[in-house]
């Protein structure tokens, strides 16, 4: 076999197989760089009073929250007790909730507003919220673990690239 054929089919099997491990790399670095969303039913009975009322100092701590506690992932900047709610959004069977209107976010759990949307909602009440995973990096290590998949595309073009270059100079187009 010619030594063009051997280099472009050598050339060739090296990116087809730096792609499949480029997606594979690229997997576990969005799973420990990026938080995960999860949703959470929480039945809201325990809040409401004899007449409808809504008992307003009554604290929902969803499931994620009870494990930080425990101490999972909780010493993590952006990871910790007080972050996990953040971004929590509510929702009803029956209506959209709005924050301070209908529901106020504490640290680390939410209390119902007695207002007139949750008199009349349902009580099943889905609560959103980001998490960190048990891999979770941050800060710096976030940064530099994002950069590892472009750097390993790069090699991935630089092989081609060489791979090309040998040809057409063996060739004699180069």
């Amino acid at each position: 076999m010619d030594f063009n054929v051997k280099t472009m089919l050598m050339g060739f099997v090296m990116i087809i197989i730096g792609i499949v491990l480029l997606s594979s790399v690229a997997t576990q670095v969005i799973g420990v760089t990026q938080k995960t969303t999860e949703s959470e039913t929480i039945d809201i009975t325990a809040a409401r009073l004899a007449g409808g009322d809504i008992n307003e100092t009554y604290e929902f701590v969803p499931t994620r929250v009870t494990e930080a506690l425990g101490g999972w992932r909780s010493t993590t900047s952006g990871c910790q007790e007080s972050d996990l709610l953040g971004s929590a959004v509510l929702t009803n069977t029956t209506d959209a909730l709005t924050e301070t209107t209908d529901y106020v976010i504490g640290t680390g759990y939410f209390t119902l507003v007695n207002s007139t949307t949750v008199w009349s909602s349902g009580n099943d009440t889905a609560i959103t919220l980001e998490y960190c995973q048990d891999d979770y990096v941050s800060g710096w290590a976030n940064n530099i673990t994002n950069l590892i998949i472009g750097f390993f595309a790069l090699a991935i073009l630089g092989v081609g690239i060489a791979i090309t270059v040998t040809i057409f100079r063996k060739s004699g187009v180069m």
